[in-house]
């Protein structure tokens, strides 16, 4: 397996845990404490929003926000892309230093064709 966020190679299941993209506490905090227990659910459980990483990694990061905690660069573009698309999805208001960051990431990705992405 491998640790998304710093590139790290696992040959252990034991040594990885799932990580939410967007922290279920940042959601709590940003309007999902509005969120019905089935949305809640839904959230928590969503495959888009989740990610194998390291413990050591999972504990670095824990509930840390975009514009607190980046992974490494070969996988930024697609963390940014997982929080711009999981707060649509879930209708997030993001805090304006993470939408502030997102947008920053979001400008110099580029798609496999190697055309840059604006959204």
């Amino acid at each position: 397996w491998v640790d998304e966020y710093t590139g790290e190679e696992f040959t252990r299941a034991a040594a990885m845990e799932v990580d939410h993209i967007i922290p279920p506490q940042y959601a709590n905090a940003s309007n999902g404490y509005q969120w019905e227990l089935g949305k809640r659910a839904q959230f928590a459980n969503d495959p888009y929003n989740l990610v194998p990483v390291g413990r050591e990694t999972s504990r670095k990061k824990r509930d840390k926000s975009l514009a607190s905690y980046q992974p490494r660069a070969e996988f930024l573009c697609e963390y940014a892309t997982g929080w711009r698309d999981i707060s649509e999805k879930y209708d997030l208001d993001l805090f304006s230093r993470d939408t502030s960051r997102m947008n920053k990431i979001l400008e110099t990705c580029t798609d496999e064709t190697g055309t840059e992405t604006k959204d």
